[in-house]
């Protein structure tokens, strides 16, 4: 029996391009590639659909405010930063569940009480599937991006979905002369 291993990013990409140019028909469906303007094959990165406009919150401030914060604006986390945007740590829903029961003994507590520290994250140039294994691969829901240690982004689970979405849109799209659409995925699918 064969054993299987998981290609990285770069030998999926040789392989990909392989078979594509024995014109092999499969299709290919993959979030971590994209073309730039001249055709040449890049990595998505994390900041190629990381969220930039974030809420961020610090950790001196009441934990209600904070849970106020994330019910009004409908997000499930919030990365909690020093006053020059460094990232500390994160408070999620999970996080602060407990309260449920414990209100009462724990209303005046801080932010700093409950978050989890130090926040699971990713720099900017990190590879967009190494995000996306992350939040496949844990009970994560959402990441910071981060450039030089502060917050400069974020991406949720629902943003991942949202460019495979994007993704299978474009290579659907058929060009007008009836030619597949390839640009963004190598492989032919004749």
């Amino acid at each position: 029996m064969e054993s299987y291993r998981r290609l990285t990013n770069y030998e999926f990409i040789v392989v990909i391009k392989t078979l594509s140019t024995k014109r092999i028909p499969i299709k290919c469906f993959c979030i971590n590639e994209k073309t730039d303007e001249n055709g040449v094959f890049i990595m998505l990165e994390a900041k190629d659909i990381m969220i930039k406009n974030v809420i961020c919150i610090k950790k001196g401030i009441p934990v209600v405010d904070a849970i106020r914060l994330m019910a009004k604006n409908n997000i499930t986390g919030i990365p909690v930063v020093e006053d020059d945007g460094v990232l500390v740590g994160i408070l999620s829903e999970q996080d602060v569940l407990r309260l449920f029961h414990t209100f009462e003994d724990e209303k005046d507590r801080i932010v700093n009480d409950f978050m989890t520290q130090p926040a699971v994250h990713f720099e900017e140039e990190e590879p967009l599937l190494d995000v996306c294994y992350c939040l496949r691969d844990n009970s994560i829901r959402r990441v910071p991006v981060t450039s030089r240690g502060k917050v400069v982004g974020v991406i949720s689970r629902s943003d991942i979905l949202k460019c495979i979405l994007k993704l299978w849109d474009d290579d659907e799209a058929v060009p007008a002369d009836g030619t597949p659409n390839n640009k963004k995925h190598p492989v032919s699918t004749k």
